[in-house]
């Protein structure tokens, strides 16, 4: 007699031999994924450091002054300065470049330590990875540019470095950068400037005069600012 299909038994058999495998296949296969996404991110950590490296060949300033201190550079001001040239995306597609970063410390004299961090999609980034910006105030007090900067708001960070720009316009022309002081090293120190307008302009024609400030604190904190357009009759 001709037999059609299976037995129960063989059927519960093979069921059985099918859980089997799939107990054993399942856990290696999820690691497999999980081996494979942390060799994307560490390729992709890699690419960030390498271009941190190239960038800061170039753009020196943004390195750390004092020895223990450090400053960040983003995945965004990478790709901007043409030092990146892919976003970086993690195995499911989802952009990392929001709040990946590297972070750059002065180890020594001349030794600096570069590590990337890179964080996708809706990824939690760690506190310590976001510090405090510094605090930078800018106004005019009679003849003079008067600039104040701090390490924080709650005044626990110390300052590391900054640098100001100074630009002037006559009558409807544009402005124009007349000093720049290049990047200046405080190490732990918070400070103040005072510069008499007449050093930059012409006090006998109607001019304009704006003032560009960039920090940095020990902890990597960054902050820009730019003063109104003061008008001086």
């Amino acid at each position: 007699m001709k037999k059609n299909g299976f037995t129960l038994v063989e059927l519960l058999a093979t069921i059985t031999i099918l859980g089997i495998l799939m107990v054993v296949a399942i856990p290696n296969v999820s690691k497999v994924i999980s081996q494979s996404r942390q060799t994307n991110i560490e390729s992709q950590k890699k690419a960030l450091e390498m271009a941190a490296k190239s960038y800061t060949q170039v753009e020196k300033e943004k390195l750390p002054k004092a020895i223990g201190a450090s400053t960040y550079i983003t995945a965004n001001d990478l790709k901007a300065a043409n030092y990146l040239k892919d976003d970086i995306q993690n195995g499911s597609k989802q952009s990392c470049m929001e709040n990946s970063k590297v972070k750059i410390t002065k180890t020594s004299e001349s030794k600096y330590e570069y590590k990337a961090y890179v964080y996708c999609g809706t990824e939690t980034v760690p506190a310590e990875l976001t510090p405090d910006s510094p605090i930078i105030e800018i106004e005019k007090i009679g003849n003079n540019i008067k600039i104040n900067i701090k390490g924080n708001n709650a005044n626990t960070i110390n300052l590391s470095a900054y640098s100001y720009n100074i630009a002037v316009g006559y009558g409807t022309s544009s402005l124009v950068s007349t000093y720049n002081s290049g990047s200046i090293s405080v190490i732990g120190k918070n400070t103040s400037v005072t510069k008499s307008i007449e050093e930059f302009i012409d006090p006998r024609t109607t001019t304009k005069i704006q003032v560009f400030v960039e920090a940095y604190n020990v902890d990597g904190g960054y902050q820009k600012l730019e003063s109104s357009i003061f008008q001086i009759p």
